[in-house]
């Protein structure tokens, strides 16, 4: 068996005397996929939250919950831990890339910044490694991109400017939170595309968190599917896809047939 990178075990997210999230447990390979399938509010954005130490205020996990990753207990980190680990080795992406950058500063000067600050570049190196990150996620006229600005973008670009972000640092892990969800069939199809090759380039392991079960058919090797914070599922792509056990998993199979997952049923 591959080598976890990533542990859950019993995670729990509560809200005073609210429990949230249920008893949540995934694992995440090196180079490994897991996608994470449910409607709004099923709580998997809370699981992706809890990963990366930025669970709203008046949010906690529960105290039997334990997340580990590559060894270190994620829950036991100190605020002055987290720099080590959130951005240089698990890095993230969201739904509305625009709200994540500045308005008032080229994308360019965004990314050079942060291989400036966290990469200990010069100035004209980080420059050119930010081209050559932009030309990676596949932004035509990377140099072009470099110098404009965020409401200059469409909103794949803004995707990829935002992925670039998040890959300077070559993390081990990449949470992509609703990441396509946003953008219309054949842009969400390029950027899936991306992470894809990502994956097989650099041995990036990735957590999908999606909706829509054929985005996650297409990237992920293990999903699991939730509902009111709860896993009702899990198993392969391809056993979920072509089998699925609980009526609620059913149900969204039969939604996105029409999509396009007959597809991916057939060749999983």
């Amino acid at each position: 068996m591959p080598e976890p990178l990533l542990e859950i075990e019993d995670l729990s997210v509560t809200a005073g005397d609210r429990t949230l999230v249920h008893a949540v447990d995934a694992t995440v390979a090196r180079g490994g996929s897991l996608g994470i399938v449910g409607e709004s509010g099923s709580g998997k954005s809370l699981t992706c939250r809890s990963v990366l130490g930025i669970l709203p205020p008046g949010l906690a996990t529960g105290p039997r919950t334990a997340i580990r990753f590559d060894g270190i207990d994620l829950t036991a980190l100190a605020p002055r831990d987290w720099p080590s680990i959130r951005g240089d080795r698990i890095g993230a992406v969201f739904q509305d890339p625009g709200s994540y950058l500045t308005p008032s500063m080229t994308v360019g000067r965004q990314l050079g910044e942060v291989l400036r600050v966290r990469g200990g570049l010069g100035r004209r190196e980080a420059r050119d490694r930010a081209v050559d990150l932009f030309a990676a996620t596949g932004l035509p006229e990377p140099a072009r991109v470099y110098g404009q600005y965020p409401f200059e973008l469409s909103g794949g670009m803004l995707q990829r400017a935002l992925i670039a972000i998040a890959i300077c640092r070559e993390p081990d892990l990449l949470i992509a939170d609703e990441a396509t969800t946003a953008l219309d069939v054949t842009v969400q199809a390029e950027v899936l595309d991306l992470l894809a090759d990502l994956r097989e380039r650099h041995g990036l392991a990735l957590v999908l968190v999606s909706h829509d079960l054929a985005v996650v058919a297409q990237v992920c090797d293990e999903v699991i599917v939730m509902r009111d914070g709860e896993v009702l599922e899990r198993g392969t792509a391809a056993e979920v896809l072509r089998a699925p056990r609980h009526a609620y998993t059913r149900s969204l199979v039969e939604a996105h047939a029409r999509y396009g997952i007959e597809r991916f049923r057939s060749h999983a």
